[in-house]
């Protein structure tokens, strides 16, 4: 097995049709690469959606077609899902430098973009694959409060990126949700509540804004009516001596004690609320024995500390008289959220992924997804997914977790290998004198086939015949073909063929048909090819039977121009009738020429 592959690619695939038009009103496709530059040998990750009446549709023919400098190289199709579609292509590692066209067509509309083949990193060599998570949302603004007696609604400005909200009120998730208000209900009156709120994305989460909100008292003052004055009886003379004590004011109380002193604890802050102390007017908190708050409100927000680390918080109020005595709280930051895997791998059978990632720290666990279902959470760092289907792309997402939350997404995609195809079946082939052609049934699960003519590659492609020009006559060949696909190469199937004689046309001719005693009879013989070639310095045999039906031959070879000429001299021994002439060009075994004949008569009187 090997590593980011799906098994062999050729780049000769040929599409008989695959127009291009323009895009419809209501039928729309992306198309998009996870790189603009690839090296040979790199895999190309081609994704998009398909759109009707502006919504996503699934379970759609989608096709493929990959070309160079105008001709088409490679040919896919699969089905879309309610999520787009998908093709993992792996680049030979001689991959044909160049720009390379992909063109998507499905429901009658086609799109394309393009990338590039070089030598030359596209990142450098050690450039991590383009990440698809998207950043980290910003922290939420604007967080503020209306209260009821029984109640507290909460709202904030919506986040750009933002896919969710996540409310808690002391340190419990009340609300989590894209709304960007709240209402809290069922509280109690006159009571003091600590909030906090973040934003979060597939990329992460937000800082957390904490805000610090009271339900309105439920206690209403009675106002005193007033004491009426009774009538004093006017008593002639002095008045009375009065024996009552002066009245002395009061002292001040000293502060109450502090309830209620808790924390909420984040990565990197701690939000610290307590209820109101009777007769304090300030309150001083202290952090490892250094202050870091003087003032009237009943909550702080103390942040900048650092991750998975104890503090020790001591609290106190204070009025003009003196403070209590301090109440402490012991807080411990919670820790950072993981960061996501940096590299993963895989290798694929017909039927399994083995999916590995590198550790990440502070992890405790990892969670993989296969086209959206949990198929793995645990802390291992490797996954076996079997029962897969043969030849099929599955889409993947990996995030590592621990208790303060999860690490952004590492999506990719892998694709299972297919079975080997069988072996190709009823070969045949015609023949002419310089050319053979090989045809042979197409093989379920072949995406290609390969001819080759002893140890060479004769072709490559998708069609079920080959033509093989440029042959010697009269000579055998013995060729093989073998049906492939991404699983690998099929068992071979062999035929022997055999390339036609090259026939001949044989012309004799004579200057007259009539001749005397002691003239001299010539014959001019031209031999020459189907295509009226003229055939150099083969043997021509002439035999010339006299009327009495004696034979006699003549052996000849034709010139450079295809002619031979011979001439017999005639005497009063000649018998006198009809001569019969009768030319052959005998088999050739050298030239593969096959045989022709050619024949007249002639008078001598």
């Amino acid at each position: 097995m090997k590593r980011f592959t799906m098994g062999m690619l050729v780049f000769f695939l040929i599409l008989g049709s695959f127009s291009l038009t323009s895009f419809a009103d209501s039928n729309q496709i992306t198309v998009n690469t996870d790189k603009t530059q690839y090296q040979p040998g790199e895999n190309v990750i081609i994704t998009g959606i398909i759109n009707q009446e502006g919504s996503a549709i699934s379970n759609t023919d989608v096709t493929l077609r990959l070309d160079l400098a105008g001709a088409p190289l490679q040919v896919d199709q699969t089905k879309s899902s309610s999520s787009g579609y998908s093709f993992y292509i792996t680049l030979p590692s001689d991959a044909q430098l160049g720009d390379y066209t992909v063109l998507v067509q499905a429901l009658g509309v086609t799109n394309q973009t393009t990338f590039k083949v070089s030598n030359e990193p596209a990142g450098g060599p050690t450039s991590p694959p383009p990440s698809t998570t998207p950043a980290a949302p910003a922290t939420p603004t604007s967080f503020t409060y209306t209260a009821t007696t029984s109640s507290i609604k909460l709202s904030w400005n919506a986040v750009t990126g933002g896919d969710k909200y996540q409310v808690r009120r002391n340190g419990t998730i009340i609300y989590e949700g894209s709304q960007t208000s709240y209402t809290d209900s069922s509280l109690t009156a006159g009571t003091t509540y600590a909030y906090d709120l973040k934003a979060s994305n597939r990329g992460g989460t937000s800082n957390i804004v904490t805000l610090t909100a009271t339900t309105l008292s439920d206690v209403v003052t009675p106002v005193p009516e007033p004491t009426p004055v009774p009538e004093q009886p006017v008593t002639p003379g002095p008045p009375p001596i009065t024996t009552e004590p002066p009245v002395i004011p009061s002292a001040p109380k000293v502060p109450g004690p502090i309830t209620n002193f808790k924390g909420v604890e984040d990565v990197h802050s701690v939000t610290l609320n307590w209820a109101a102390s009777e007769n304090a007017t300030s309150y001083s908190l202290k952090r490892n024995g250094q202050t870091v708050y003087e003032g009237a409100a009943l909550s702080y927000l103390d942040s900048g500390l650092e991750a998975k680390t104890a503090y020790q918080y001591e609290l106190i109020a204070k009025n003009e008289t003196g403070s209590n005595n301090p109440v402490k709280y012991t807080a411990i930051t919670l820790r950072e959220i993981p960061k996501a895997p940096e590299t993963f791998e895989f290798t694929t059978t017909t039927s399994s992924i083995h999916l590995t990632w590198t550790a990440v720290e502070d992890t405790d666990r990892y969670e993989l997804k296969r086209n959206g279902k949990v198929v793995y959470s645990g802390s291992d760092k490797e996954f076996i997914d079997t029962s897969l289907i043969t030849g099929t792309i599955y889409q993947y997402e990996l995030k590592a977790m621990n208790s303060t939350g999860s690490s952004g997404l590492i999506t990719f995609s892998a694709r299972t290998q297919m079975e080997k195809p069988g072996e190709v079946s009823n070969l045949k082939t015609t023949t002419t004198e310089s050319q053979a052609t090989i045809t042979w049934n197409k093989k379920t699960g072949a995406t290609y086939y390969i001819v080759k003519l002893g140890n060479k590659v004769m072709y490559s492609g998708a069609k079920t015949s080959y033509t093989h020009r440029g042959l010697k006559p009269n000579t055998s060949y013995k060729y093989s073909v073998t049906a492939v696909n991404t699983g690998g190469l099929g068992k071979a199937s062999f035929i022997t063929v055999k390339t036609k004689q090259i026939q001949t046309k044989t012309k004799i001719t004579t200057t007259k048909t009539s001749y005397k005693r002691n003239e001299t009879v010539t014959f001019t013989i031209n031999i020459t090819d189907k295509n009226n070639k003229a055939v150099a310095l083969t043997s021509v045999t002439t035999t010339i039977t006299d009327p009495q039906g004696k034979s006699k031959p003549y052996t000849l070879k034709t010139n450079i121009f295809g002619t031979a000429v011979l001439s017999i001299k005639t005497s009063k021994s000649y018998k006198i009738g009809i001569y019969k002439v009768k030319t052959s060009t005998p088999f050739n075994s050298k030239q593969a020429y096959g045989n022709s004949t050619a024949t007249l008569e002639y008078r001598l009187k």
